[in-house]
């Protein structure tokens, strides 16, 4: 296999909101999860890393475009290696 493995980014664009990049790219997915949680979106009991619920393809998707809906795009890219 040639090549690196994709590599994903979170571009946080520009906004009119007062905070930075990294708090919008650490607190918009954190509170985008707690309102799964309250609705009852995720309803697994305990505590689970982020990359447990990245097989479910309806808490990405929605995660996804409620950060698209903040202006931060996650963009997946792959780049070959010589």
């Amino acid at each position: 296999r040639v090549g690196r493995p994709p590599r994903s980014t979170l571009l946080p664009y520009p906004t009119l909101f007062r905070s930075s990049s990294m708090a919008r790219t650490t607190g918009f997915p954190a509170a985008s999860i707690g309102r799964m949680i309250a609705d009852g979106t995720i309803n697994q009991p305990g505590v689970h890393p982020p990359e447990a619920f990245g097989s479910n393809n309806a808490v990405i998707d929605r995660l996804l475009a409620e950060l698209e809906s903040r202006n931060v795009r996650f963009v997946r890219t792959m780049e070959s290696v010589r």
